[in-house]
Parts: C-alpha cells; sequence; structure tokens
C-alpha cells in the first residue's frame, strides 16, 4: 500500500469517525470542563426528554435512552461541537401519531402491531426511530 493509499484510507475514516482528530489533542483540563458541561446538559435535557417520550406515548424509561444515546453517539460520530442532539416535541407528536394509527401505514391487518397493546405500540415506535436513524445513516454515503 502507498503513501497516497493510506492517507485515503486515514482520510475516509477520520471522516466516518471525527473524534480519531482531535481526541489525540486532548488534555487533562479539558476533562474538567467538559464534565460541567456534561453534568449542566444533562441537568436540562433528562427532564426534557422524559416529557417528549410521555408526549410520544411511551414508557419515560425510552426519554431516558433517548437523551444520552444520541449524545454518546455524536461524541463519537459528529462532526459539529455545537448541535443540539436528541427528541424534539414535533418528533415525539409525530411518532404518537403514526405508532397509535397503524391503520394508516401499509402493514396488513392482522399483524401482531394493529393489536392496539402497549409492546406492540413502543415495538413500532422502536423499528419507527431504527428506520429513521438508518435512512440518515445512508445519507453519509450519498
Amino acid at each position: 500500500m502507498g503513501c497516497a493509499e493510506q492517507i485515503k484510507h486515514r482520510y475516509a475514516i477520520t471522516r466516518l469517525v471525527p473524534i480519531l482528530l482531535w481526541i489525540r489533542d486532548y488534555r487533562p483540563p479539558d476533562v474538567i470542563r467538559d464534565l460541567i458541561a456534561g453534568f449542566t446538559i444533562g441537568l436540562m435535557v433528562t427532564p426534557q426528554c422524559l416529557a417528549y417520550a410521555n408526549m410520544a406515548g411511551l414508557p419515560v424509561v425510552y426519554g431516558l435512552y433517548s437523551s444520552f444515546f444520541g449524545i454518546m453517539w455524536y461524541a463519537v460520530f459528529g462532526t459539529s461541537k455545537d448541535i443540539s442532539v436528541g427528541p424534539t416535541a414535533i418528533v415525539s407528536v409525530l411518532t404518537a401519531t403514526f405508532a397509535a394509527r397503524p391503520e394508516s401505514w401499509p402493514i396488513p391487518s392482522d399483524s401482531a402491531w394493529s393489536s392496539g397493546d402497549q409492546t406492540s405500540f413502543v415495538e413500532l415506535c422502536v423499528f419507527l426511530a431504527l428506520m429513521s436513524g438508518t435512512l440518515s445513516a445512508l445519507q453519509i454515503w450519498n
């Protein structure tokens, strides 16, 4: 493998995982500032995400998942230092609307998701989030 190919591969990897670019320059004094910022954001985002999960008709534990997992993934794969990651009110309302009305979704009426129980509602919401994330991830390569 030539030098040009190594540079090309390194560029491709750091483009997909930007944390590799700046983690080498991360200094111990930055840890204190980042912990304070993380604690402050956690205090603000946690109750907000609990409310958004409730708006979507989901158990509040899913709000906790959405408040932390999105931020942790973005720390590794994100490219901007100033961005808001997590659920929003409109996404919560759209999720509730989508999952509460499976007859408007092209699934046969004899499926498990159209039974109307809470488990199938949560499964449909998780499926919607998975498909949305997959489509967003596919945009990276376009």
